[in-house]
């Protein structure tokens, strides 16, 4: 007995540790000892110490292109001044996969430069942080990529006017981002006089000069925020959802995106300044500028304490097809120096407040109706894929969502003889939706039952799996054609 006891001890503390946050001290770095550095056999960092000596040896010099590293375990940076991993000389050129562990309470960038690096699998967590521009990057160079990161930090006020939710700045080659999110307050801040030159503030992305950006299957639920306390600032500063500001020389592509922060323009004096030194002060849920490809996309939000006169802008340049844009934006009029271009194919719009459009192929969808299973059709219609289904599980308002965040769905098949009636409440459905199936009869026609006997119908059916039902109908009544001869009798 004494022999089990023991045995259950020493697993408990196994399975303790195992699941143990790792706390920093805030000076310790140490080498790991685990792992080659290859793909098969990354290099093992299982402590905040082992991060922290990664940071050294990358900022001393050694950029490990080309080496994989594997985090173990939950780190605390316990809000200790932390060291991003690269600089401007010396970029971090490895892979990091946070093996779907997080780091909370960190003091900057996890990585301050990388350059043709994957990062991937990490969560970012913990206390509101000052002077941070981005939880994760502070800045991308050569070929990047960012695969499913998110950050809930919220980042109160940047180190610079630029700020994103994981990644400040993107510049070199491409930057690829795939199945990240953000749920953090993003702000972007500048109170120096005589700044000037571009900034944006995005849920994922502050600044993109990357020849080629694409964002894929990402979402962000933050605020995004601008501050500008100056009296003769000529910075340009832009609000975007996803991408704050997008290089003219950029070309980007947002698929299957959605974004549904609300945005705030603050600034001393009713930003008079801001629009009397600046010529592109938009307001957008996906991207400020550039060149870009949106599609099967939603933004829904708030554009809040903005300035009349620059108003929201969806996209200033680019092509949207299968998009649907709703929520609340006042103060908003059209001049010359911003106007929304709102065009593309199967795109519809439903907002509140004042929003005048640059129609195009868009259209007009009261949001009753955008909420409707009708919908889903149109918003889908000619796309390469089917982007939408309805919210089913409550997480959008009832707004459609994209197909993605449904999780697994069980397809209920509502069938019928289509020459003695119809049937409606078929589809696809999440474990424990109650559907209702009903089932209409055409003239002369019957309902008696379904496929397994039940007469019900309407009917309810809570989903558990896939399932078939088949409505049966009979004929009640019959048209008899008789030819007549006039000269005779009818039989």
């Amino acid at each position: 007995m004494k022999k089990t006891i023991l045995f259950t001890i020493v697993v408990l503390c196994c399975m303790s540790n195992v699941y143990a946050v790792v706390t920093w001290n805030g000076t310790t770095k140490t080498a790991w000892t685990q792992g080659s550095g290859t793909e098969a056999d990354p290099f093992i960092i299982s402590s905040p110490n082992h991060l922290a000596y990664l940071a050294q040896q990358v900022n001393a010099g050694t950029t490990y292109a080309g080496v994989y590293f594997k985090q173990t375990q939950d780190f605390n940076l316990n809000n200790k001044m932390w060291t991003s991993i690269g600089t401007t000389t010396y970029k971090f050129a490895g892979n990091y996969d946070g093996n779907s562990k997080y780091i909370s309470n960190l003091k900057n960038s996890i990585f301050g430069y990388i350059n043709n690096s994957e990062i991937k699998n990490l969560t970012l967590q913990g206390n509101d942080q000052t002077n941070v521009s981005a939880a994760l990057v502070n800045t991308s160079y050569g070929a990047c990529k960012i695969i499913n990161c998110h950050n809930t930090i919220n980042l109160i006020r940047g180190s610079s006017p630029s700020a994103g939710g994981l990644v400040a700045y993107a510049s070199g080659t491409s930057l690829e981002m795939i199945s990240c999110t953000n749920s953090g307050q993003i702000t972007g801040y500048t109170d120096s006089y005589g700044a000037s030159g571009n900034a944006g503030v995005g849920g994922l992305i502050g600044y993109s000069e990357a020849t080629i950006l694409s964002v894929i299957l990402c979402r962000n639920t933050g605020d995004c925020t601008r501050y500008i306390n100056t009296g003769s600032s000529s910075i340009e500063f832009y609000l975007g959802g996803l991408v704050g500001f997008l290089s003219s020389t950029s070309s980007v592509t947002i698929d299957k995106c959605c974004s549904t922060g609300v945005l705030v323009g603050l600034g001393t004096e009713n930003c008079t300044i801001l629009r009397s030194y600046s010529t592109g002060t938009a307001d957008n849920f996906m991207i400020g500028s550039g060149t870009a490809i949106i599609k099967g996309c939603y933004m829904i939000g708030t554009l809040s304490n903005h300035s009349s006169g620059y108003g929201y802008e969806f996209l200033i340049h680019g092509i949207c097809s299968n998009c649907y844009i709703a929520g609340e934006f006042p103060w908003f009029t059209v001049t010359s120096g911003s106007q929304t271009r709102w065009t593309g194919d199967y795109c519809f719009y439903s907002p509140t407040g004042s929003f005048t459009p640059i129609l195009g192929s868009s259209m007009y969808v009261s949001t009753s109706s955008i909420k409707k299973t009708s919908f889903i059709p149109r918003i889908n219609e000619e796309a390469d894929e089917e982007y939408f289904t309805m919210d089913y599980e409550g997480i959008n308002g009832g707004y459609p969502i994209l197909k993605w965040q449904a999780g697994t769905r069980y397809n209920i098949s509502a069938t019928c003889d289509a020459n003695r009636g119809s049937v409606t409440g078929g589809g696809e459905y999440p474990n424990g939706y109650t559907a209702t199936l009903t089932a209409t009869p055409k003239n002369g026609c019957t309902f008696v039952g379904w496929s397994d006997g039940n007469t019900d119908n309407p009917r309810t059916v809570t989903v558990s799996g896939e399932a078939s039902y088949i409505a049966q109908f009979t004929k009640s009544s019959y048209i008899i054609y008789v030819n007549q001869d006039c000269t005779g009798n009818i039989e």
